[in-house]
């Protein structure tokens, strides 16, 4: 039987709120149970998503330029959209694929950095209009570099990309660098990029960044929501949260909300049977648990191009 760690065991045993004993774990870091950078990495999360929200609203003319580049807002044929990523990465791209269809009614799809490289000719179409979203975390792995490789001589000048990263000194990074005429590169905060084994802050700050893409022409508007969205997760148990996210948090943002919350229930199930956190071996399923593709489904159109400010 797994033992619990003695300053915790007694806040878990009386049910207190998730929030103290994630503060408990942010305040007391334990290297023997893994709990030195994730625990922080998934409380820093509100504060990431605020300043990931301005940077990409600092960045939204250069960003909408290259997007009339890529040929998003042709009126008649718009380019296609493919999204990428490895692993969690993947996941960014299934919680906005709808999102980013909408918003620029024209195909849009999201496909892991691991089916597109051993089958690059049923994605890369030399001559189609494409823009291509590759997320990273780190951008070191070598999947995400082969695709990026791949996409630029295979597709040509009817391709560009978008390179969302955490890591400004990646492998991805320093590619994108290297063709600044068919690739824009968009790195965010140096906090988002996880030092724990599992994908917490880059994850939801990725998606926060690439929701943002549906909104360079509101961004006033897209920062006051993901400001708001982040003080109520600051300041109220996520048991609430969980009770009334859809009345208490933007449509736009449940998705965050909903991992945030997967994120912890893996924390603290993974605390609760010893288990490494930052580290996992044997056991690392545990904690990789993850929301895939969570997506909040708002009839009423809270993202709707003429709405003029987000419900």
């Amino acid at each position: 039987m797994s033992q619990r760690h003695p300053s915790v065991a007694p806040e878990l045993e009386r049910g207190d709120s998730n929030g103290d004993v994630l503060q408990h774990m942010v305040d007391h870091p334990d290297p023997d149970r893994g709990t030195v950078h994730t625990p922080g990495e998934i409380a820093q999360q509100p504060e990431m998503w605020r300043q990931t929200a301005r940077l990409v609203r600092d960045r939204a003319p250069a960003l909408k330029r290259f997007l009339e580049a890529a040929g998003l807002y042709f009126d008649e044929i718009p380019s296609r959209i493919l999204l990428t990523g490895a692993g969690t990465s993947h996941y960014v791209g299934l919680s906005v694929v709808d999102l980013l269809r909408r918003r620029f009614d024209t195909p849009c799809e999201s496909r892991p950095t691991t089916r597109i490289t051993p089958n690059p000719d049923l994605f890369f179409r030399e001559g189609e209009p494409t823009l291509m979203v590759h997320f990273a975390r780190s951008g070191n792995s070598p999947e995400s570099k082969a695709v990026l490789e791949g996409g630029l001589e295979c597709m040509g000048e009817a391709g560009r990309h978008l390179v969302i990263t955490c890591n400004s000194d990646g492998t991805l990074a320093e590619l994108a660098r290297a063709h600044p005429d068919r690739v824009h590169l968009l790195v965010l905060p140096d906090d988002t990029n996880d030092q724990g084994l599992a994908m917490t802050s880059s994850c939801t700050s990725m998606v926060v960044a690439s929701q943002a893409l549906a909104h360079l022409g509101r961004m006033d508007a897209f920062v006051h929501q993901t400001d708001r969205t982040a003080e109520i997760e600051e300041t109220d148990h996520l048991s609430v949260f969980a009770y009334d996210a859809e009345g208490a948090v933007p449509a736009l943002q449940q998705t965050n909300v909903a991992v945030l919350i997967g994120q912890m229930a893996g924390l603290f199930a993974a605390y609760r049977r010893g288990v490494n956190v930052d580290e996992p071996s044997v056991e690392k399923a545990l904690y990789n648990r993850t929301v895939q593709g969570v997506q909040i489904y708002d009839p009423s159109g809270a993202c709707a191009e003429n709405s003029g400010e987000h419900r």
